[in-house]
């Protein structure tokens, strides 16, 4: 299992180092090794989100910046129709929290391209094949998620451990 945490968005307010995230990717680390992904915010230019929190725990950024989602009856954000939905409340929100999903959804495609892949492993792909393509910054980690660069190179590294295989209704590694 890939624990993936929001990297905070409190940037404006000293940048604090956020927890869990700093659990996941230990402070002080430059985004190697630790054990699960904290993800910042990225804009649409592929830039930090000025809201969004950066540091040495800072594992990758995704787009955080506007985007359109499911919202919450009681946010304040500007309200959007979604053409054939007749229930639901969608707009365009920021944050952190946009972009940690969108980590979490690559994991699980980088996982669908090689099942025997470890935790560790799948966390070291997405890394790999961010923006920054392997070179880490604070505010960007390794930079931007690209969940198809991370789908390509999956195949290319050897399993941690081989794929499960089904015998008899049992599963067996």
């Amino acid at each position: 299992m890939l624990v993936v945490a929001a990297a905070g968005n409190e940037f404006y307010y000293g940048n604090p180092v956020e927890y869990p995230a700093a659990l996941l990717q230990p402070k002080g680390s430059d985004g190697r090794g630790g054990s699960g992904l904290s993800v910042g915010g990225s804009t649409l230019k592929g830039e930090r989100a000025p809201f969004s929190n950066a540091g040495s725990y800072v594992s990758i950024v995704a787009p955080g910046e506007n985007v359109f989602a499911a919202l919450s009856r009681y946010s304040d954000w500007a309200r959007m129709a979604l053409p054939g939905s007749t229930a639901g409340v969608y707009g365009f929100a920021s944050g952190t929290s946009f972009a940690t999903p969108e980590a979490a959804g690559a994991a699980a495609l980088v996982w669908a391209a090689n099942q025997g892949l470890s935790a560790r492993q799948v966390a070291a792909v997405l890394k790999r094949s961010a923006s920054g393509r392997a070179s880490w910054t604070p505010s960007l980690g390794f930079g931007v998620l690209d969940a198809a660069a991370a789908v390509e190179l999956a195949p290319t590294i050897a399993p941690a451990r081989p794929a499960a295989q089904k015998l008899l209704g049992r599963t067996r590694y």
